[in-house]
Formats: structure tokens, sequence, C-alpha cells
């Protein structure tokens, strides 16, 4: 029973609590009753038959339950996490589907806006264990960029560069004075090719973290994908198996998209030559989009053709 500590039963006080109630321990967190329930449910902490009714005679350990209400209570929404980490929201998906950042309860175990978020005591660990490797410097030394830029640099997923980081295998790091979060953190692209070869990729990245590796939006990226209209430029994969439904792009595919294909702005990169410049001569040698940019929303050329002309 969810009896609290000093109340009388039996001609005896009780000294500790041990069971909780949904109703004691919204009382105690100042939640509604039904969220707290559906939490506790949620958790496994009560029996999962009871989701939507409250029978009022449900109840968990109270060490268990308190201990969840204090996640509920630092929870910071997943809505709110771009702004609370110094971060985009893709970036904040990036992280949430390679297991960096998790959910209090799994995704879709709860549909209460109130719960679906993230234990701020998890997001400030995790920043503190990519700050504590960075020196704090007045300007980044040269070649120093943020994760999503070395990303596009070195050609290797922001994932990836995350989990080195985390794993402390990165010797140079650094964070200006004066900011904090995701993207105040700056690494070096050249050490990243070191530490982390091509082959080692194992997990498939998500369209979050393939868009920066072929230069293009998340946007195009989708618009290259989509099979209504005519056969995909690239192909990806579900992956319902980390809790989020993914699609994923296997490395191959990605190889293989950047062996037939290579964009105006990787053109522009690599000829040193303004835009206006690369389409003109693209245009005047007869080279022309494999598809609409505008409704590619990228300017996408067939590669050995377009680099015929700037070599």
């Amino acid at each position: 029973m969810a009896v609290g500590a000093g109340t009388e039963i039996f001609g005896q006080v009780v000294q500790k609590r041990l069971r909780h109630s949904s109703q004691s321990l919204a009382v105690q967190s100042n939640l509604h009753p039904k969220t707290m329930h559906r939490a506790l449910v949620a958790a496994g902490l009560i029996d999962r038959g009871t989701t939507d009714r409250i029978a009022g005679l449900e109840t968990c350990d109270a060490v268990a339950g308190e201990a969840l209400v204090g996640k509920i209570l630092r929870g910071v929404p997943v809505r709110a996490l771009p702004k609370t980490m110094n971060a985009t929201r893709g970036q904040v998906i990036m992280l949430m589907e390679n297991g960096f950042l998790k959910t209090i309860f799994p995704a879709g175990s709860v549909s209460s806006r109130p719960l679906i978020s993230v234990d701020r005591h998890d997001v400030e660990d995790f920043l503190h264990r990519l700050e504590e490797q960075a020196v704090t410097v007045s300007a980044p030394s040269a070649g120093f960029v943020t994760i999503p830029r070395a990303a596009e640099a070195s050609r290797r997923l922001s994932a990836d560069i995350v989990r080195l980081l985390v794993d402390q295998r990165l010797k140079a790091v650094e964070q200006i004075a004066g900011t904090k979060g995701y993207l105040s953190i700056l690494v070096d692209p050249d050490e990243i090719k070191r530490c982390l070869p091509v082959e080692e990729v194992i997990l498939a990245p998500s369209k979050t973290e393939v868009a920066p590796i072929l230069g293009v939006t998340p946007y195009a990226l989708d618009a290259m994908m989509d099979d209504e209209v005519a056969p995909p430029l690239i192909r990806g994969i579900k992956d319902t198996g980390r809790g989020r439904a993914t699609t994923r792009i296997d490395q191959s595919e990605i190889l293989r998209f950047k062996r037939e294909y290579v964009t105006l702005g990787e053109l522009k990169q690599l000829s040193g030559r303004h835009h206006t410049f690369v389409q003109n001569q693209l245009d005047q040698a007869g080279v022309s989009p494999v598809r609409d940019p505008k409704k590619l929303k990228v300017f996408l050329y067939r590669r050995p053709e377009a680099e015929l002309v700037f070599s």
C-alpha cells in the first residue's frame, strides 16, 4: 500500500514510505495524476495493462518511483534540446539516433509532451564529456572547425567524430573562450581522417548524417531518394532496430553516388572559381544537371562529364 511516513496503522506509526501510487507521486511532484500514471506504466514500474485507467491500487517501489520523478522534473523537452545544447535540430536527432542521448522513456511509449524529454543530467554529462577534453583558446587554430564542418571536410560521419570524442581518442580539441555546447567544440579534420579510416564505419549512417557528406541539404537528399516521379538517385534502407524508425544509407551506396554524381558546390571547391563561372563553363560544354534543379533542390551533374570540363 502507498502509505506515507508518519501515518498510523494498527497503532504503529510508519517510519519510512515503502510504496508510492500515481496519486502520491503526483502530489509530491506537482504533476497531473494521469501523467504520473502513464509515466509509471511506461517505465515498467506498475502493470502495463493499466495505461489509461487508474484503479487506485497500483503501487511501485518508493525509491524507484521517486528516482523516476527526479528524471521527469529535470527533463528537457526534445524540442528544446537544440537551444539548450547549442545545436541544430538535425544534430540533436543524429545524437539521439546514435544513442548519445536517450529520452527518459522509450520512443513511442508515451505521448504526453512533459514526458517526451531527456534528463538534464544526461545532457550536461554528455556536453561535459566533450568540453572537458577541449583546450580553451581565444581564436581557433588553423584548420580547426565545428563537428559538422569537420564531418564535411573529412568526409566522415558526425556520429563517428562524436564517438572519437566520447572515447577520448582525439588529441587536438579546442573551444573558444566564452562559448559552450555542441557547436562550441572545434576539431581538426586531418586528425579525424587519421583516427577514423573509412573502413572502420560499421553502422550505415542516417539521412541526417549523409546529407553533409554528400554536400546537400536534407531536403535535397529527400528529393534524390524520392521514387514517385523517377528512379531514386540514391537508395536507403529502413532501420527500426534502435527504437526510432529511421532511414539509413549503406556506405557502398554513398560511394557509388559520389562516383557517379557531383554537386555544383563541390565543383566550385574543386575549381576554386565562383559558382556562376562553373555553371557557364558546364553550359558551354553541354553538360546539364541530371534533373531539374528546382525539383531536386540542388544542381547535380554526372561526375565524369563535369570533371572533364575542369580537368
